[in-house]
């Protein structure tokens, strides 16, 4: 019978497939809707860029016209004089920008930087997702060690079941002894049913993120809640690499471009040229070649006031940047002092994993000699698997931080 309960144990473990973090990361990105949506978000960036530097081409068109009647003015002996006729014309118009005082140079630097803008972003919600991923394959993981824990919780009260009632039956204990044992056996059978309902709502919501159903035979390696970095000027390598600041200069970058557009509003010379050739009563060519410039006189104030609107908005894009600098500082601080705390946390919860074992173990023995009561026996149990838990959530409480951390690092 145990030859067979171990070659059935072998084969479930050979048929499990480890899911690793790195590969739920990489279908996340590959498949979810918003970041796909945020690809073509960039693309429509550039194109808008390539619309704005459309502008600093030449702009040719052709004007085809055809009237089936016409009036025609005559020059004859008794004066003038008019007739209907058919006219055709056919007309290239050609026009190009000279000058516009930097306004379109500005707005493609703009659009250029905007482009930049949503690569950026793009980039900061990638790291977005994969910290969410994170979140989630831990949870998956932890619960999964929690399951675990518990079940060893399980056996152990089975075993001093097992102990109870046969001391009971040679008359060295009581029945509530054994009666006990069993009431607490169906609390820990409850407390694996809430862990396995817990380790499922993780490896649900992780699996619509990489669009894929998680089934049972994956596994989760939680060796990732122990996951540490180094944390030696953390704080000033993340102002140096966090691409919401990033983002920030480039925003302020952008204002300032707009703001010379706006700036630049006193007007455009453009070189017009035309050909035509025009069917009438006469046929003949027409060729013409100038400068064309328009300059605004008066607008109401219109285009200084969009100016000093486009200013103001430069100022704020800076201000905005420093407040991310403050926010950014601020999260980074607190999730140091919370990660040195969980590694104190780590500390005591494995010392008092320690004593709890000592102590069973003491116990344990004792019981054998009806020196203690199975009310100590259990607590010993109970505090054996509370100090594994303890453990347990002071590595994922610590894990999650880091990830926080590792993501406004976008490591």
């Amino acid at each position: 019978m145990l030859k067979i309960l171990f070659l059935l144990f072998v084969c479930s473990c050979l048929n499990a497939k480890v899911l690793s973090l790195n590969s739920a990361i990489k279908q996340t990105l590959q498949h979810h809707p918003d970041l796909k949506a945020f690809a073509l978000k960039v693309k429509a960036k550039q194109i808008g860029k390539d619309i704005i530097t459309s502008t600093n081409y030449p702009q040719v068109n052709l004007k085809l016209n055809y009237n089936f009647k016409q009036t025609y003015a005559l020059q004859g002996r008794e004066g003038f004089k008019t007739t209907l006729h058919s006219g055709s014309s056919e007309t290239l118009f050609l026009k190009q920008k000279i000058y516009d005082f930097g306004k379109t140079n500005a707005l493609i630097r703009a659009a250029i930087i905007d482009t930049d803008i949503s690569r950026l972003s793009l980039a900061d919600l990638k790291g977005l997702f994969a910290y969410r991923v994170k979140l989630l394959y831990s949870n998956a993981a932890l619960q999964s060690r929690v399951i675990k824990i518990k079940e060893a919780n399980l056996r152990l009260k089975k075993l001093y079941y097992k102990r109870a009632l046969a001391l009971y039956k040679q008359g060295l204990k009581t029945k509530i002894d054994s009666e006990r044992f069993l009431i607490e056996i169906e609390k820990a059978q409850d407390d694996i049913s809430q862990a396995k309902a817990n380790y499922k709502k993780a490896k649900s919501s992780l699996g619509l993120y990489m669009n894929r159903k998680l089934g049972n035979n994956i596994s989760f390696n939680s060796n990732i809640l122990k996951h540490y970095i180094n944390l030696h000027n953390i704080s000033n390598k993340i102002l140096d690499r966090n691409l919401q600041i990033k983002i920030e200069n480039r925003k302020i970058a952008k204002s300032f471009q707009e703001y010379k557009a706006k700036k630049a509003h006193f007007g455009t010379i453009n070189l017009t040229a035309s050909y035509s050739h025009i069917n009438g009563l006469n046929s003949y060519n027409s060729k013409q070649v100038g400068i064309e410039a328009d300059i605004p006189i008066y607008d109401g104030g219109h285009l200084s006031k969009e100016a000093e609107l486009a200013k103001v908005n430069y100022q704020i894009a800076k201000l905005q940047k420093a407040s991310k600098v403050i926010s950014t500082k601020e999260d980074v601080q607190n999730l140091l002092l919370d990660i040195k705390r969980y590694n104190q946390n780590i500390k005591t919860a494995k010392a008092e994993l320690k004593y709890s074992k000592d102590l069973k173990r003491v116990i344990a023995a004792r019981y054998k000699e009806g020196l203690v009561t199975y009310l100590e026996v259990l607590d010993a149990i109970d505090e054996i698997s509370n100090a594994k838990l303890g453990v347990l959530l002071s590595y994922y409480q610590r894990a999650i931080l880091i990830d926080k951390l590792e993501y406004l690092y976008e490591k």
